[in-house]
Protein backbone atom coordinates (compact mmCIF):
# COMPACT_ATOMS: atom_id res chain seq x y z
CA UNK A 1 0.00 0.00 0.00
CA UNK A 2 1.52 3.20 -0.46
CA UNK A 3 0.70 6.35 1.26
CA UNK A 4 -2.08 8.57 -0.28
CA UNK A 5 -1.94 12.44 -1.01
CA UNK A 6 -3.81 13.13 1.85
CA UNK A 7 -2.38 10.80 4.32
CA UNK A 8 1.14 12.44 3.89
CA UNK A 9 -0.70 15.93 4.31
CA UNK A 10 -2.17 14.61 7.33
CA UNK A 11 1.89 13.72 8.51
CA UNK A 12 3.06 17.03 7.37
CA UNK A 13 -0.17 18.67 9.03
CA UNK A 14 1.25 17.09 12.43
CA UNK A 15 4.71 17.06 11.70
CA UNK A 16 4.46 21.23 11.21
CA UNK A 17 2.17 20.88 14.49
CA UNK A 18 4.70 19.32 16.65
CA UNK A 19 6.92 21.90 15.23
CA UNK A 20 5.56 24.86 16.36
CA UNK A 21 4.90 23.16 19.59
CA UNK A 22 8.99 22.48 20.04
CA UNK A 23 9.72 26.07 18.87
CA UNK A 24 7.55 27.37 21.81
CA UNK A 25 9.03 25.36 24.28
CA UNK A 26 12.58 26.65 23.51
CA UNK A 27 12.94 24.31 20.01
CA UNK A 28 14.21 24.44 16.84
CA UNK A 29 11.88 24.60 14.00
CA UNK A 30 12.70 21.24 12.21
CA UNK A 31 11.14 17.97 12.17
CA UNK A 32 11.55 14.99 10.36
CA UNK A 33 9.40 11.95 10.31
CA UNK A 34 10.14 8.60 8.75
CA UNK A 35 7.53 6.61 6.79
CA UNK A 36 7.39 3.52 4.81
CA UNK A 37 4.35 1.84 2.45
CA UNK A 38 3.36 -0.23 5.36
CA UNK A 39 1.69 2.07 7.83
CA UNK A 40 4.96 2.97 9.86
CA UNK A 41 5.42 6.56 10.83
CA UNK A 42 8.29 7.54 13.06
CA UNK A 43 8.77 9.44 16.10
CA UNK A 44 9.06 13.12 15.35
CA UNK A 45 12.95 13.84 14.53
CA UNK A 46 13.95 17.18 16.28
CA UNK A 47 17.29 19.19 15.92
CA UNK A 48 19.54 17.92 18.74
CA UNK A 49 22.67 19.74 18.31
CA UNK A 50 22.40 22.01 20.37
CA UNK A 51 21.43 19.30 23.42
CA UNK A 52 23.73 16.68 22.11
CA UNK A 53 26.98 18.36 20.38
CA UNK A 54 26.81 16.12 17.49
CA UNK A 55 26.43 18.38 14.51
CA UNK A 56 24.48 16.09 12.73
CA UNK A 57 22.06 15.76 14.98
CA UNK A 58 19.47 17.19 12.32
CA UNK A 59 15.62 16.53 12.64
CA UNK A 60 15.97 14.92 9.49
CA UNK A 61 19.01 12.72 10.68
CA UNK A 62 17.76 12.11 14.18
CA UNK A 63 14.05 10.59 12.67
CA UNK A 64 16.08 8.20 10.47
CA UNK A 65 18.59 7.00 13.32
CA UNK A 66 16.03 6.99 15.22
CA UNK A 67 13.76 4.15 12.97
CA UNK A 68 16.59 2.05 12.10
CA UNK A 69 17.77 1.89 15.78
CA UNK A 70 14.24 1.10 17.08
CA UNK A 71 13.37 -1.32 13.78
CA UNK A 72 16.82 -3.16 13.83
CA UNK A 73 17.93 -2.05 10.32
CA UNK A 74 21.06 -0.65 8.71
CA UNK A 75 19.21 1.07 5.64
CA UNK A 76 15.63 2.18 5.06
CA UNK A 77 15.62 1.32 1.33
CA UNK A 78 11.93 2.48 -0.36
CA UNK A 79 10.97 4.27 3.11
CA UNK A 80 9.97 8.35 2.42
CA UNK A 81 11.14 11.34 4.94
CA UNK A 82 8.72 14.06 5.58
CA UNK A 83 10.57 17.33 6.84
CA UNK A 84 9.03 20.42 7.68
CA UNK A 85 11.94 22.46 5.97
CA UNK A 86 13.89 21.92 3.02
CA UNK A 87 16.59 19.69 3.87
CA UNK A 88 19.98 20.78 3.75
CA UNK A 89 22.38 18.88 1.74
CA UNK A 90 23.84 16.85 4.67
CA UNK A 91 20.12 14.97 5.05
CA UNK A 92 19.59 14.81 1.73
CA UNK A 93 23.29 12.86 1.31
CA UNK A 94 22.26 10.95 5.00
CA UNK A 95 18.60 10.40 3.30
CA UNK A 96 20.59 8.78 -0.23
CA UNK A 97 23.02 6.86 1.51
CA UNK A 98 20.52 4.74 3.97
CA UNK A 99 18.05 4.14 0.67
CA UNK A 100 15.30 6.64 1.59
CA UNK A 101 13.33 6.77 -2.05
CA UNK A 102 11.61 10.15 -1.44
CA UNK A 103 11.84 13.14 0.61
CA UNK A 104 8.83 15.45 1.20
CA UNK A 105 9.81 19.00 1.99
CA UNK A 106 7.18 20.81 3.55
CA UNK A 107 8.55 24.53 2.74
CA UNK A 108 10.75 25.01 -0.09
CA UNK A 109 13.66 27.99 -0.32
CA UNK A 110 11.35 30.12 -2.07
CA UNK A 111 8.96 30.57 0.33
CA UNK A 112 6.41 28.64 -1.09
CA UNK A 113 4.48 25.64 0.38
CA UNK A 114 5.42 22.20 -1.56
CA UNK A 115 2.46 20.11 -2.32
CA UNK A 116 2.52 16.55 -1.16
CA UNK A 117 1.98 14.16 -3.87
Amino acid sequence: MSWSTERLTRLMRGAVEFSVTHVESGGLPFVGVVTDEIEYVSEYGVNEVRETGDLTAHAEIVAMRGTMRQRGLTNLDGASLLATGEPCGLCYRFAIRHGIGRVYPGHSPGGDLVTVS
